[in-house]
């Protein structure tokens, strides 16, 4: 059967020109507009991986913030601020985010 793996998800931010370059291998952190953090192997990502972070659990809440002010992505599980996961966010005209949620669908 099909449903969604807790095991494996990235959380984040993406510009509408990294939609089309997400698939079954690639998504959100995996392209130049995007940013994501995957609690689980506490890892953040843009266009690599990094350490960051603390393992997240069953039932645990992740806020997922971006200051479009400074340019900077942030990170809390439950109320507890993470740190600034992503400086240097390009922002500006034509520059435009939304929230992804990737999650591996194989359980």
């Amino acid at each position: 059967s099909s449903g969604i793996n807790a095991e494996y998800g990235q959380l984040g931010w993406a510009s509408p020109d990294s939609f089309s370059k997400f698939n079954a291998s690639e998504g959100v952190g995996d392209t130049p507009n995007s940013f994501a953090f995957d609690g689980k192997r506490t890892k953040k990502w843009n266009k690599g991986q990094t350490d960051y972070g603390e393992e997240w659990n069953v039932g645990d809440v992740i806020g997922c913030c971006i200051d479009l002010d400074v340019g900077e992505i942030s990170y809390y599980r439950n109320g507890t601020s993470l740190g600034v996961a992503f400086k240097n966010v390009k922002t500006g005209t034509g520059y435009m985010y939304f929230p992804v949620l990737c999650v591996d669908t194989t359980a």
